[in-house]
């Protein structure tokens, strides 16, 4: 993911690309980007790889890739395209490291909603939800995978291989900030002691990228902003979704 490049691209009317800077209270940074609809739509469909169900349109908000280059996702879909990314490379991961077995389950943590004061200071708190609002959202994701998977490990499989291919999809998947996914490969890599896990349990977090992104578009909720509803639907329950798997080998 390029630096340079906004987190967060939301269209508005021309007219109002040249007066926001004076109605807010307070400032956009570089990580967000309004741009015109009559006047940059081109640039960004043409620069762009454009993950969405529809045309680009006035009051829709985009959000960058966060680990896949020149991509933006239209904000609507952005939690299940990420979290089943995820999920598919994950997956992945459990195959190649060697495991007879995996069972997985995706758990929900919790709920926040974010809303902006008229200072455009970005305030938090916990949502109390139902147990039945708890099980549909892990039900959401947990219908895509299995519960319980095994694997067969044929003539040609090289763990060692398989292993240097896993630290390659944690660097290029930003993953190197899950320890325990990490601790996992490591534990299989007998290169690094002569000594190999024989079952292990780890739990990863699906939602931190999206929910992040989630926190910065709150800047864009003020009035003056034209954003579609369901970014403004979305942000009233933020959930924190979590990815438990136990690996036998």
């Amino acid at each position: 993911m390029s630096n340079r490049l906004p987190q967060i691209v939301v269209f508005q009317e021309d007219e109002l690309m040249q007066v926001y800077p004076y109605m807010l209270p307070y400032k956009i940074d570089s990580n967000i980007a309004i741009k015109s609809i009559d006047y940059d739509l081109e640039d960004f469909q043409n620069n762009f790889k454009i993950i969405s169900k529809n045309r680009p349109s006035l009051s829709d908000v985009y959000f960058l890739h966060p680990y896949k280059e020149n991509i933006y996702i239209e904000q609507s879909m952005a939690e299940n395209y990420l979290i089943q990314e995820r999920l598919a490379l994950y997956t992945k991961i459990a195959s190649l490291v060697g495991a007879s077995q995996v069972k997985t389950y995706v758990r929900f943590e919790e709920a926040k909603s974010y809303e902006l004061d008229v200072e455009g200071n970005l305030n938090y708190k916990v949502v109390t939800v139902s147990a039945e609002y708890k099980e549909k959202q892990e039900q959401r994701f947990s219908e895509s995978i299995d519960d319980v998977s095994q694997y067969v490990r044929k003539d040609n499989y090289n763990l060692h291989k398989n292993i240097d291919e896993i630290y390659e999809l944690i660097n290029k998947n930003n993953l190197n900030h899950e320890i325990q996914l990490k601790s996992l490969v490591e534990g299989r890599d007998d290169r690094r002691g002569g000594i190999q896990l024989t079952n292990k349990s780890i739990k990863l977090e699906l939602t931190s990228e999206v929910n992040s992104l989630y926190q910065l578009s709150a800047k864009i909720t003020s009035p003056v902003f034209k954003v579609n509803a369901n970014l403004k639907e979305s942000l009233k329950a933020v959930n924190r979704l979590f990815l438990e798997l136990h690996f036998e080998f």
